[in-house]
C-alpha cells in the first residue's frame, strides 16, 4: 500500500486553481464550436481560432432577432471566458513566482516555459 502525504490547505488551494483553469480551458473550444455551428446554420463561416471567434462575437449582424440574441449571449460568454482565463493565467504565474519549488524547477531548460504547471500544487500526483 502506498501512503500519500496529506496536502496543506495552501496546496489544496493551489490545486483548486489548477483544476479551475483546466475547466475553463476545456469550456473555450466547446463555446467556440457552438458559436461556429449556430452561425453556420445561417450560412456564416467563422474562421478557426479564438481571436477570430471573438472578432465575430464583437461585430455580428445579419441574423434574425432571436438568433442574434442567442449569439450575443454566447458571444458575451466567450469574452467573459477569455477574461477569466487571463485572470487564471496571471494568478498562476504569480503563484509560480512565489513558490521556491517552482523557481527551482524553472531552471531546468525544457521546463522553464511551463511555470504555471510547476507551481508546486501536487497536480502531477494525480
Amino acid at each position: 500500500m502506498r501512503f500519500v502525504e496529506i496536502k496543506s490547505a495552501d496546496q489544496q488551494a493551489l490545486l483548486s486553481l489548477h483544476r479551475a483553469l483546466d475547466f475553463v480551458v476545456r469550456q473555450r473550444p466547446q463555446l467556440i464550436n457552438m458559436l461556429r455551428s449556430l452561425a453556420a446554420e445561417f450560412g456564416i463561416a467563422i474562421a478557426r481560432g479564438v481571436a477570430r471567434a471573438i472578432d465575430f462575437a464583437k461585430g455580428m449582424s445579419g441574423f434574425p432577432e432571436l438568433a442574434q440574441d442567442v449569439l450575443r449571449v454566447l458571444s458575451r460568454q466567450l469574452v467573459e471566458l477569455k477574461n477569466r482565463l487571463r485572470w487564471y493565467e496571471i494568478t498562476m504565474r504569480i503563484q509560480a513566482r512565489l513558490s521556491r519549488q517552482a523557481q527551482l524547477l524553472q531552471t531546468i531548460p525544457p521546463l522553464a516555459h511551463a511555470s504555471h504547471v510547476l507551481s508546486g500544487s501536487g497536480m502531477s500526483d494525480q
